[in-house]
């Protein structure tokens, strides 16, 4: 998987399709740009940075206003349930 650019709203949305097969903004599932930069970090964050580490959480807000969460999780987390959570479902 390629590294998440959070700026480049195009290149999110084919990597989306890349991994998932389908759009972020297919019927009935139109995801938000912050929700689809959530999904891309969570699986970004699963393929490399799931470890034993304890959790950690980063949050970044960039000068126009773009806000940023990173978390770390353990290797005992329920990583999908804080996906669950980050994206609203």
């Amino acid at each position: 998987m390629a590294e998440v650019n959070v700026e480049n709203m195009e290149e999110n949305a084919d990597l989306f399709v890349e991994k998932m097969g389908f759009a972020h903004d297919h019927e009935g599932l139109e995801m938000t740009d912050e929700q689809l930069v959530n999904f891309l970090l969570l699986c970004h964050q699963m393929q490399y940075g799931v470890g034993e580490e304890e959790e950690e959480t980063v949050e970044e807000e960039h000068e126009d206003g773009v806000k940023i969460k990173v978390m770390k999780v353990g290797s005992g987390d329920d990583v999908h349930h804080m996906m669950n959570e980050l994206l609203g479902g």
